[in-house]
């Protein structure tokens, strides 16, 4: 989401929507019809949607989603908001770490719930935990991890059986279409989880023609953060 260069407005603050001191951003009526306060409800508001709406947009035009490079947009999308805001109104500087907070927060749960079909998920001790991360931790492989993120989503979908077992069946071209990758990227990723024993694959006709099926190994779906009964 690109956001423009701003100049100071002249009129008071107090006497203006959110939506008409932001009038370059297309801010929904449940927010931008407000008069603007400076709150730090507000300002958290509106930080939480930009950031929600940036996810969406980053996801459809990022080539390779992985940790590092969502990591990296994050941060310099943010950058950008602040300059924005404090270039419009006054921000005491103490909050910027409580709105850098908010919009993290909000981006990781929309990219995480865009690339995996869940929302993401809590740790024992109540705070979130980016499984895509997580992942990226135990593959030490960016596009594995992506690759092991998009296993998690089709895994409940599943319905394949081959020798007794649930299969995703893809070919190799349709899983580098999804991940945005070649498919010898795809392959380095594949090999990548068959060495830590993230998945088994084998070959096996589906609807007439041979095909790839893959599936992920318990110690996958351990790490997957969520719990489906009867998957393994």
């Amino acid at each position: 989401m690109a956001i423009k260069s701003a100049t100071q407005t002249e009129t008071s603050v107090a006497a203006i929507t959110v939506a008409d001191l932001l009038s370059d951003l297309d801010i929904p009526d449940e927010i931008g019809a407000a008069p603007y306060t400076g709150s730090q409800q507000q300002l958290v508001s509106i930080t939480r949607w930009l950031a929600m709406q940036f996810g969406k947009e980053l996801l459809y035009t990022l080539k390779q989603p992985t940790p590092s490079a969502l990591v990296k947009e994050c941060k310099k999308m943010f950058a950008k908001w602040w300059d924005y805001l404090t270039d419009r109104v006054e921000v005491a500087d103490d909050l910027k770490k409580v709105i850098f907070y908010n919009f993290r927060d909000a981006f990781e749960h929309t990219t995480h719930k865009m690339l995996t079909g869940y929302d993401l998920p809590k740790t024992k001790d109540g705070f979130q935990h980016n499984a895509l991360r997580g992942l990226r931790k135990a593959t030490g492989h960016g596009d594995a991890a992506l690759l092991l993120y998009r296993i998690r989503y089709w895994w409940p979908k599943a319905t394949v059986v081959q020798c007794g077992k649930k299969w995703i069946a893809k070919t190799h071209k349709q899983w580098a279409d999804e991940l945005g990758i070649s498919p010898r990227t795809y392959r380095t990723a594949q090999d990548r989880l068959l060495e830590r024993g993230l998945i088994e694959t084998i070959t096996a006709e589906f609807k007439g023609h041979s095909m790839l099926h893959l599936r992920p190994t318990p110690e996958a779906v351990a790490l997957f953060q969520h719990e489906v009964a009867g998957e393994v």
